[in-house]
């Protein structure tokens, strides 16, 4: 699997239908960022082309994902998973006003870069590829990427 096949696989796995059109609706039509308001973020090779420019690794990817499309973050009330992420970590009426207007954006986009670091321990069999986690993709290289059987990650990465 190339990285963005795994990314993708990723979302299939661990997002809800409704969480995954999200994704897909503003990764490819509606990101926010005004550098692809003519060129689209989204492309075969997307997460590779990316990686390999920037000289990053791919645990960082969703870490970056926020950053080259922010209306992940300023339409996340679109989000199904968002009413879920606000009651889990909301308490009182006054918290929760407080927690929506500031602290929200920072434990939703912890959510999402949580979830992703761990489905990438547990789901890529990094014995059996060649690229390492945390090492730089490299221009010019590819790289492909093993699944491990879907038995263990059903652990935690569904709450």
């Amino acid at each position: 699997m190339t990285a963005t096949q795994v990314f993708l696989t990723f979302l299939r796995e661990t997002c809800t239908i409704e969480e995954y059109f999200f994704f897909a609706n503003v990764i490819g039509k509606d990101n926010g960022n005004k550098y692809f308001k003519k060129r689209p973020l989204f492309k075969n090779d997307f997460v590779e082309a990316y990686l390999s420019r920037n000289n990053r690794h791919l645990a960082n990817f969703m870490t970056r994902l926020f950053v080259l499309a922010p209306n992940l973050i300023n339409k996340r009330h679109r989000n199904p998973r968002w009413n879920w992420i606000v009651k889990r970590h909301t308490r009182t009426r006054t918290e929760e006003r407080r927690w929506s207007n500031f602290l929200g954006k920072g434990v939703y986009f912890n959510y999402y870069r949580d979830k992703w670091h761990y489905w990438l321990c547990y789901r890529i069999d990094w014995d059996k590829t060649e690229k390492r986690k945390h090492s730089p993709f490299k221009k010019g290289e590819t790289y492909d990427f093993k699944l491990k059987d879907k038995q263990l990650l059903f652990r935690n990465i569904y709450g």
